[in-house]
């Protein structure tokens, strides 16, 4: 939905979105970093954005670009519910304790391996670009042998 406002060169909008968004995360975080930590960037970090992204930018796009808010959620749902998925999967791995670099990349890995299976596995579109690249590579690979 970004990209239609840039498609459109509805920018200002946009920008004035962004900029907020960026000056109210700098603010929550470091009125939340000393309270609770790390948990107070992260904090600082997903508040502003649910609030702006979830709730500010669909009415900016209804505005710029005739988008409707039903519509922009729909758009969303399904990235969402991966997220909520990945989140159910792998969030008790935050109980973890990390001893070594060795069981911090390993943790890191299988994580990522999750979601990757998880987007392969409910988004058509990605599964299609896949297939699409290994054709790509096995023509290439057969053409120079």
């Amino acid at each position: 939905s970004t990209s239609l406002l840039v498609g459109k060169a509805q920018l200002r909008g946009l920008m004035l979105l962004t900029v907020a968004e960026a000056a109210t995360n700098f603010i929550v975080t470091v009125a939340l970093v000393r309270p609770f930590g790390v948990y107070g960037v992260a904090l600082g970090t997903a508040a502003p954005m649910a609030v702006f992204r979830g709730v500010v930018f669909p009415f900016l796009l209804k505005k710029e670009i005739g988008l409707g808010i039903g519509d922009y959620f729909r758009m969303q749902g399904r990235a969402v519910g991966i997220g909520a998925l990945y989140l159910l999967l792998v969030g008790g791995l935050t109980f973890v304790s990390l001893p070594s670099y060795t069981r911090f990349v390993l943790l890191g890995t299988g994580s990522t391996i999750v979601f990757v299976v998880l987007v392969l596995a409910l988004v058509p579109e990605a599964r299609g670009a896949v297939k699409e690249r290994l054709a790509r590579r096995r023509a290439k690979a057969s053409t120079a042998s």
